[in-house]
């Protein structure tokens, strides 16, 4: 079962959760029965061998997973961006303001280079009219 893209690791074995869980629940495989999120209290077997998950006020399903994480792309870091902008590459500017920055003026404190930028930053290539979060797959970094 997919979902957001995503292919889920069902959870087969038999297990109490205490405290209940949020995971995510589904009846069967068809496009209809979309996973959703609900509290579930355990994973147990029926009498005729086949798992069932039971959540709270006794609604049952027959399938569970967790709900996986969303990746998110690496936010350059302070000096990847510097470098980026040295190089020419394109320009920065603080989210919400018009303040533009030239090629030179990115700065940040030592013990900083290493941290990722803040999310108040964006960037975007010279030829590109949308501003874009800088993560390193948009720099062409890595």
């Amino acid at each position: 079962m997919k979902y957001k893209g995503i292919e889920l690791k069902e959870i087969t074995s038999l297990q109490v959760f205490d405290p209940p869980k949020e995971l995510l629940v589904w009846e069967d495989s068809t496009d209809s029965n979309e996973p959703h999120v609900d509290t579930v209290c355990a994973v147990v077997r029926t009498v005729i061998g086949t798992t069932q998950v039971i959540g709270d006020f006794g609604l049952r399903w027959k399938h569970c997973a967790e709900i996986p994480k969303e990746t998110k792309p690496r936010r350059a870091t302070n000096r990847e961006l510097a470098k980026w902008i040295a190089q020419g590459n394109g320009e920065w500017r603080l989210y919400g303001t018009a303040q533009i920055g030239a090629n030179t003026n990115y700065e940040y404190n030592t013990y900083e280079e290493k941290q990722n930028v803040t999310d108040g930053v964006l960037v975007r290539k010279w030829d590109d009219t949308e501003w874009q979060e800088p993560t390193v797959d948009y720099l062409g970094i890595e």
